[in-house]
């Protein structure tokens, strides 16, 4: 998860389609062409937002700089390098 301010998505305006569904708080957006999901994002960011990205979709010498963090979201809701 990325701060809301921190990345920016670039697209043309129909490359990407949104799904949402639950509570109604997050979409979830897709390209339109392969289907991948691209990211998630919050429908009304506040300050501290959170979105996701698909690192799969990065170019390979970027996805080298990420740091990637693994969560266990089944069991302790925690961080496991932490």
């Amino acid at each position: 998860m990325f701060d809301w301010t921190s990345v920016r998505i670039h697209a043309a305006d129909d490359a990407l389609e949104a799904y949402i569904w639950g509570d109604k708080t997050l979409r979830t957006l897709r390209c339109v062409r392969c289907g991948c999901a691209t990211h998630w994002e919050p429908l009304a960011p506040e300050d501290g937002a959170k979105h996701g990205v698909n690192l799969r979709m990065f170019p390979p010498e970027l996805l080298e700089q990420v740091h990637v963090r693994r969560f266990d979201g089944a069991k302790t809701w925690t961080f496991l390098d932490e």
